[in-house]
């Protein structure tokens, strides 16, 4: 005999929805009173005006690219145990940004996406949404390592002399052979997700989890391969939309080493924990301290203004539109549809 899980009534999930808008609510107020964005209107409508305006479309195009295909990284992982159309995938995504903006380094992004899965998938959706999220952190790990080699060796950050004379010969040297190291480690780690799988069997905590782990080993070498493909992509994209704004914002970044540097910026704010409430500091402060190295002049209210906008772009504007997919999601068509 099968017993059918109650669902929840209307009640609790309209309270349910009430408090998750709450909490978003707070959570923008919060972050709008940060020091950092005081007088950024001034600076948006200085830098943005009339002929800056097909800049600002095609920086929201890009933003729309950026989440494109993080939906298509996220149809792929799920496409494992249910089939969901790519606009589903996409209002999953933005729902998940929506409730990552009030949780520490937004792990709360699995909660907003698993909605749009069947209740059976949900547990496995949280599962692959971890995936899709180590392959973006590889991608993000990778390209920043391989820029802080670029990063020592041509800018030489340390001031280390360069005589080649031991002990210069060896720090020089050996802190890029160690990122190299560090890389090949990451690589062969990401591509052997399935050893989770095979150590659960093993590990007395994690067999009562195995069944759902079991997804894990449905993905092979193309699959993750696929993924790492759409995880660099995306970084590409975010990447160039942080030079474009740099460039709005008059600051004169060089392209090839502007982009070594930004890719060390997403390297250092990946690495450092945050909560989103101090991100946008971070974010900012990052981006003066790195870009200092390739610019000959100070520019730090201007970096920081680029770095803010990027944030309201990729972030906050597809959370607000994740909020209203939020509250008027309704499972019962969705399932229909399926």
């Amino acid at each position: 005999m099968k017993f059918k899980t109650p669902k929840p009534s209307k009640r609790i999930v309209w309270l349910i929805k009430a408090i998750l808008a709450i909490m978003f609510g707070i959570s923008l107020y919060l972050q709008f009173q940060h020091k950092n964005l005081k007088g950024l209107n001034y600076e948006i409508i200085r830098h943005f005006g009339p002929k800056q305006y097909l800049v600002l479309m095609f920086l929201l195009a890009l933003m729309l690219l950026n989440w494109s295909l993080e939906a298509l990284k996220w149809r792929l992982l799920v496409g494992k145990m249910q089939q969901i159309s790519f606009i589903n995938a996409l209002k999953g995504v933005w729902c998940g940004v929506t409730i990552g903006t009030f949780t520490p380094n937004r792990i709360g992004e699995f909660g907003g996406r698993i909605i749009f899965l069947r209740e059976r998938n949900q547990l496995k959706g949280i599962i692959v949404t971890l995936i899709g999220s180590f392959g973006q952190i590889t991608t993000t790990l990778i390209t920043g390592l391989s820029s802080l080699i670029l990063f020592i060796l041509l800018i030489n950050p340390f001031k280390i002399p360069h005589t080649f004379l031991p002990p210069h010969e060896f720090l020089i040297w050996i802190l890029p052979a160690l990122f190299l190291l560090l890389i090949a480690c990451l690589l062969l780690l990401y591509f052997n997700l399935g050893l989770i799988e095979s150590l659960s069997s093993k590990i007395p905590y994690l067999k009562r989890v195995r069944t759902y782990l079991s997804i894990i080993g449905q993905f092979g070498y193309v699959d993750l391969g696929k993924l790492l493909m759409l995880s660099l992509l995306r970084f590409c994209v975010f990447t160039f939309q942080f030079y474009l704004l740099l460039q709005a914002f008059q600051v004169p970044v060089p392209f090839l080493s502007g982009f070594m540097v930004i890719s060390l910026i997403f390297f250092v704010q990946t690495i450092i924990p945050s909560f989103t409430l101090t991100e946008i500091g971070v974010r900012g402060q990052v981006s003066v301290y790195l870009l200092a190295f390739i610019l000959s002049g100070d520019y730090s209210i201007r970096i920081i203004d680029a770095s803010v906008s990027l944030w309201l772009i990729n972030l906050i504007l597809p959370a607000i539109i994740g909020a209203f997919i939020l509250g008027s999601h309704n499972r019962k068509r969705q399932e229909s549809e399926a």
